[in-house]
């Protein structure tokens, strides 16, 4: 009887077995074209592998999978100061 409920209730919560997330997506592009404030991101997708992978909400991954995952990071670009950080600018 148990059995039967576990597989009455896959059978009904939507996207159980045909929702996993994407590979990470390629970084971004940095923020900024010098200086210590440029980041970049990348992201992961929830997505339905029985339609295409099309991108579904993240809340379907979440409940299979759990909240723990990260779907989003952020990176320091790590890029030289910009030139008019050093020098004073004059008025």
């Amino acid at each position: 009887m148990i059995q039967l409920f576990k597989l009455r209730s896959i059978l009904h919560t939507p996207f159980a077995t045909h929702t996993e997330w994407s590979p990470w997506d390629d970084w971004s592009s940095c923020s900024e074209t010098c200086g210590p404030e440029a980041y970049r991101t990348r992201s992961k997708h929830c997505q339905d592998t029985l339609a295409g992978n099309a991108e579904v909400d993240p809340s379907h991954c979440h409940k299979l999978y759990g909240t723990d995952e990260k779907i989003r990071e952020i990176e320091d670009c790590g890029l030289d100061l910009c030139p008019s950080m050093y020098w004073p600018r004059v008025v």
